[in-house]
């Protein structure tokens, strides 16, 4: 995988941007969406969100993500709701002697205060069920998580390939751009975009000033560098 760094100009970038729209359609926006966004909601942050592009015809999905709890008491994700799929329930999959089985988290799946869930492959996840246009890579779902406490929660997820899986779930990657959005402030942003189609992954900083840009994109580039494999 290669690393495209584009650093930009905020003005020059926006007008750019400006021409292109976002389509959405049944949950699905067929434009795709930034890779490593957070998700905050009173003491809850989500990062890592992505899914899996589906097999044609297929009707069951599995979303995946991290969720950190930094306040003082617990919550539970009860489950969720996206158009693009029938239900969403909270799964887990675990072995029982020498059987994978596979079913709803009773009750809800317990966030610690103070702590964090991972929902990955191979144990809990978000089960999409009865979707009716299978995800295809490059797309982008709108699924709303629903908390005992936090409410309602949206969120996006990319329908990944195994590349755009890797980058999402990179934990060192979700931090380093959390701190460049605390550094832009508002004032400029970050888009980090595998591609689907060759092993690139691109780094694009808006920001008002040139070396600002430079700055922020040279330490995203070498956290991609050191914590990414680029073949």
């Amino acid at each position: 995988m290669k690393l495209l760094v584009v650093p930009a100009l905020l003005p020059t970038l926006l007008g750019l941007l400006s021409i292109t729209p976002t389509l959405a359609h049944e949950g699905l926006v067929h434009d795709g969406c930034s890779v490593g966004q957070v998700f905050t909601a009173g003491d809850l942050t989500i990062s890592g969100a992505y899914t899996r592009a589906m097999l044609p015809k297929a009707q069951v999905g599995g979303g995946y993500f991290v969720i950190e709890n930094k306040g003082a008491a617990p919550d539970r994700l009860l489950g969720g709701t996206t158009e693009a799929a029938r239900s969403v329930q909270i799964h887990q999959m675990k072995m029982e002697g020498e059987m994978m089985k596979m079913g709803p988290v009773e009750g809800g799946l317990e966030i610690p205060a103070g702590g964090s869930v991972a929902l990955t492959p191979g144990g809990y996840h978000a089960m999409l069920m009865g979707v009716g246009t299978p995800f295809k890579e490059g797309e982008c779902l709108e699924l709303t998580l629903r908390f005992e406490k936090a409410g309602e929660v949206p969120v996006l997820l990319n329908v990944a390939g195994v590349d755009k899986a890797r980058v999402s779930a990179c934990p060192e990657l979700s931090a380093a751009l959390e701190d460049a959005d605390r550094e832009l402030a508002g004032a400029g942003r970050v888009l980090l975009r595998p591609s689907g189609t060759e092993p690139v992954v691109r780094v694009m900083v808006e920001a008002p000033t040139q070396s600002q840009a430079d700055a922020v994109a040279t330490r995203l580039a070498d956290v991609v560098r050191t914590h990414l494999s680029l073949d």
